[in-house]
């Protein structure tokens, strides 16, 4: 049963959105479409504006010019003073802090929005045990809040969520409050379900391992504007600028200057070539983990290892472009171990390195 048969098939339009708080900028010209299905996760530091965003879809906050769409119909048209009221968007969420009734049973707290959008209480049991069964909590309907960890009341607000089947969920850092290990396990186990379900998702996060791992799309937020919003993949490998760069860990971020085909550290150490380069003068070189392997040439790029990490499979190491003390450092896996102050030859993949021109910093 779908009890919004005329969003089937429809995503989220946002146009033009900006939004002040006491006359500061919180978002700035925000334009975003994203498809029927797609799970796009808004990413950033505490302050760029994912949060003001998401209040905004959700209707619990409006802004001063834009346009929001759901499926095609309009949510918000600040030109002509039009806002669908929260209650009325038919969307499903999800927030940090579980937003439970603690005098509720589990059922009762998942059935609390056929009510509210007036589902006939004859359909109640069978929907909600269904979204119950959905999230592995079958069993568990007459238990309260206080009597679940903090994983299942989660899941409890997630069965809550798309217990009558919205078109749209918007996910407010749902697995902050939870432990590493099981922020894994249910944030994939979440992923899964909205995927299976067909659900249009946006899903605000600072966590970058989080995001890239969930996500079909990750809007990456700076200062309340989109700075790039692409796959995962896309976005760890060919990011914008290098802000985004080193926001999302990418790889090293190195000063320096490109001269006569060789790239310089700014703060001294060996030049490496880049022959085919059109760009000159000041730039910043990213150096994946993945560039950065051993050799057994020495000529290659010598480096001296400041810091070393057993990982299991592998080393995880910190070392100096070159031996001096003021000399960039490198991060890259190493299958062998080493000692601090070693000096090992290391070759870079040409291929996986980026440079960006001084003014993109």
């Amino acid at each position: 049963m779908n009890h919004s048969p005329s969003l089937a098939g429809k995503g989220i339009s946002v146009a033009g959105i900006n939004k002040y708080f006491a006359g500061s900028p919180a978002l700035q010209q925000v334009t975003l479409d994203i498809a029927q299905g797609e799970f796009v996760a808004l990413l950033g530091p505490s302050g760029c504006g994912k949060t003001t965003l998401l209040r905004i879809l959700a209707g619990l906050a409006a802004p001063e010019t834009g346009r929001v769409l759901f499926g095609g119909q309009t949510m918000v048209d600040m030109a002509n003073r039009h806002l669908v009221p929260a209650e009325k968007r038919n969307i499903g969420m999800v927030f940090q802090d579980y937003a439970l009734w603690p005098h509720m049973r589990v059922r009762e707290n998942v059935a609390f929005p056929l009510k509210a959008r007036g589902v006939p209480r004859s359909q109640h049991a069978e929907l909600v045990q269904a979204a119950l069964d959905k999230v592995s909590l079958g069993t568990l309907g007459e238990r309260f809040p206080n009597q679940l960890s903090g994983g299942q009341q989660q899941r409890v607000a997630l069965a809550r969520a798309i217990v009558a089947q919205p078109p749209i969920i918007l996910f407010d850092e749902p697995l902050s409050n939870l432990d590493a290990g099981l922020r894994d396990t249910l944030g994939r186990d979440l992923a899964a379900l909205v995927r299976e379900l067909g659900i249009t998702a946006v899903y605000v996060t600072h966590d970058q391992a989080e995001a890239l791992s969930l996500a079909d799309r990750i809007a990456v937020m700076r200062a309340g504007r989109i700075i790039q919003c692409d796959r995962p993949e896309t976005l760890f490998h060919d990011p914008v600028d290098p802000w985004v760069a080193g926001f999302l860990k990418t790889g090293s971020l190195i000063e320096g200057r490109l001269d006569a085909g060789y790239f310089v550290p700014a703060s001294g150490g060996p030049a490496v070539e880049f022959a085919d380069t059109s760009l000159t003068g000041a730039v910043t070189l990213m150096v994946p983990g993945a560039a950065v392997r051993s050799s057994s040439n020495e000529a290659d790029l010598p480096v001296t290892v400041q810091d070393i990490h057993f990982r299991g499979d592998r080393y995880e190491i910190s070392a100096r472009w070159g031996q001096s003390s003021q000399a960039p450092v490198l991060q890259f896996w190493h299958d062998r171990p080493a000692a601090r102050g070693d000096i090992l030859p290391v070759a870079l993949d040409r291929h996986r390195l980026r440079l960006f021109p001084a003014a993109a910093a």
